[in-house]
């Protein structure tokens, strides 16, 4: 088959897929059924800040020197609930994902805040890969983008995981980081790449996944919450992440697995702001 010189040709990054829990019942919602445009709004409020975000972050790259950039290009596409994000980065090489995905796991944290931002609120689960995919005009294609797709709604909760391929990647680097770390002149104390493979800035943790079938995945997890955030604030989004399952017996599954999740990833977040304080302070007293 001869390549044609105008098709667009794949590109290799990193994909996020997300779906919203209980859409198909959305629209029998109270709120929803009395003003069924109060959706649509939703969803634009949702886009809006999602490419807002983007922009903000990615004009951050723009300034950067071109050697020291981390990402190419960047898409979006939003098919009634499905929101497909994708990252290129400057470099093409495997290794040259690995800083794009806490780019997407803190842009996906976005996502995952403004679902439940703006009323009806929507708890999103979805999954991030790692490899080739094509987003242009109507085409949303590529192994990345199978791969997302596949596993985006296995998970028995609302978690936004890494797949195998964008696991590896990770994996792969936080090897090196601990090997990195015990090497002179760095030698970095433990504690201190102890916190750093928590993830917990980067708005990710390690975790156990529950599936819908077979057993759970032990993985990367993106959680919604910020750092230097403090404890009530994180109740207070976790509550509406919950709100969003309603009193339904057959989503207390979900949201119990959910929930449990979300706690875990608060303490992460609350011993990693911990971390940082006592660093502060142990500078302060040496100055």
């Amino acid at each position: 088959m001869l390549e044609n010189p105008q098709m667009p040709k794949m590109r290799r990054g990193v994909v996020a897929m997300f779906d919203a829990l209980g859409w198909k019942g959305i629209w029998a919602r109270p709120e929803v059924r009395d003003d069924p445009y109060r959706v649509v709004a939703k969803m634009q409020v949702l886009r809006d800040l999602t490419k807002e975000d983007w922009a903000k972050r990615l004009g951050f790259d723009d300034g950067l020197p071109t050697d020291v950039r981390v990402i190419k290009g960047w898409h979006v596409t939003f098919i009634s609930d499905t929101i497909v994000l994708a990252l290129e980065p400057t470099r093409e090489a495997d290794w040259a994902a690995e800083p794009l995905l806490p780019v997407m796991s803190s842009f996906a944290a976005t996502v995952l805040r403004q679902g439940v931002g703006v009323s009806p609120g929507l708890a999103y689960r979805g999954c991030i890969s790692v490899g080739e995919f094509l987003m242009e005009d109507e085409f949303i294609l590529g192994p990345a983008i199978d791969e997302a797709a596949e596993f985006m709604n296995v998970a028995e909760g609302a978690f936004v995981w890494f797949a195998d391929s964008a696991e590896q990647v990770q994996r792969r680097f936080d090897d090196l980081a601990v090997s990195a770390g015990e090497q002179k002149p760095l030698d970095f104390p433990k504690e201190f790449v102890r916190n750093m493979l928590l993830h917990a800035h980067n708005n990710f943790v390690p975790y156990h996944v529950p599936m819908k079938e077979g057993e759970p995945r032990d993985t990367y997890v993106v959680h919604p919450f910020t750092v230097r955030s403090d404890a009530q604030q994180r109740e207070r989004l976790l509550r509406k992440v919950l709100a969003t399952f309603g009193t339904n017996p057959k989503f207390e599954s979900k949201r119990k697995n959910t929930e449990a999740f979300l706690r875990h990833a608060s303490a992460r977040v609350e011993a990693y702001d911990e971390f940082l304080r006592n660093q502060t302070a142990s500078l302060a007293e040496r100055q």
